[in-house]
């Protein structure tokens, strides 16, 4: 399995796990790493927006992704960080590897996710080895932002799962929460639920859940 995402998906336990190097968090960066993987660089400017660690290892992680036979990709954002010429960064690496740059926020809608899902789909599409595409959202709990993502994955299930047949796969994590306590699925700070991190318990639901996809 090969993931695209951020630290959460870091439940897969007793899988042969293939990692992106570096956290991802809109639609648009996943997109982004798969067309710089797939040879695109766009006259060599996508190169900055990966760190250092992951210029380093480009061909370790192409080999990974066409040997693998899932992908989980999780938007866990719609706040997309753009330069000016159309280049995505990762939120994370703001105060670190790019303090220096000049970035534009700006708000993915619903309708801009689902067209994003339909050109990941055809990027993957090139890896004959891939078996399904599971597609991951956030902990949507009242948050506004990680709502839109949820719709998005959800509309673009209902409307176009049929096109993709067993290529795809949605997984709605308030759903796999659904009826546990959030102390007992997320960490704890401050003896507060933290939203944004999974506790062991809360990965190993995640984790089961994720098998029944895949097998």
């Amino acid at each position: 399995m090969f993931k695209i995402g951020s630290c959460r998906l870091n439940y897969l336990n007793n899988l042969n796990v293939y990692n992106q190097l570096y956290f991802t968090h809109t639609s648009n960066e996943v997109i982004q790493l798969l067309e710089f993987l797939s040879g695109k660089n766009n006259n060599g400017i996508f190169i900055n927006a990966f760190p250092d660690d992951f210029n380093e290892r480009i061909n370790e992680m192409k080999d990974n992704i066409k040997n693998c036979e899932y992908i989980l990709i999780e938007f866990s954002s719609i706040k997309k960080l753009i330069d000016i010429n159309g280049i995505h960064y990762p939120s994370v690496e703001l105060g670190r590897q790019y303090k220096n740059h000049k970035l534009k926020a700006i708000l993915s809608t619903k309708e801009e996710i689902i067209q994003n899902i339909h050109k990941i789909m055809e990027l993957i599409s090139k890896y004959k080895n891939v078996k399904k595409i599971i597609f991951h959202g956030h902990y949507d709990i009242g948050v506004k932002n990680r709502k839109v993502i949820d719709d998005a994955l959800l509309e673009f299930d209902l409307k176009y799962g049929n096109l993709y047949s067993s290529r795809m796969s949605v997984v709605i994590i308030k759903e796999v929460f659904s009826g546990y306590d959030a102390k007992k699925t997320c960490k704890l700070k401050v003896n507060k639920p933290d939203y944004n991190h999974f506790s062991n318990y809360g990965k190993k639901l995640l984790h089961t859940n994720l098998l029944k996809l895949i097998r």
